[in-house]
């Protein structure tokens, strides 16, 4: 596999961080979204962390509970920035001031793991 495309483990966890993200936009807990899509809260917080990987159906009822295009929570094939480039702009620049969403931006951008 090239090394500037992603793993599976890394597309998983970049999924994951893109469900947190918009559940997150919507201010939806994990508890009430897990109730949603007929999920453990456990299964939610495994899935957004990386460490469980939902079907394509199982993206698909998130993308219809969080009321976006199922595209919004796939990473793009065309990723070309450099880990070190992104880390180095949300470290710096302050616009994202919640720490956990600065967290979860970092934990895609690391999941994705573009080579220099």
């Amino acid at each position: 596999m090239d090394e500037n495309l992603l793993t599976d483990a890394g597309f998983y966890a970049a999924v994951g961080s893109k469900i947190r993200m918009a559940r997150k936009q919507k201010n939806i807990d994990q508890e009430t979204f897990a109730k949603f899509i007929q999920l453990s809260r456990t299964s939610v917080i495994n899935i957004e962390k990386g460490r469980q990987r939902p079907s394509i159906f199982q993206i698909w009822v998130m993308a219809h509970h969080l009321q976006i295009p199922i595209t919004d929570l796939i990473p793009p094939l065309d990723l070309q920035v450099r880990i070190d480039s992104w880390t180095e702009i949300v470290e710096r620049n302050n616009l994202i001031a919640d720490p956990d969403e600065k967290k979860a931006l970092m934990g895609f951008i690391t999941a994705t793991r573009i080579g220099k």
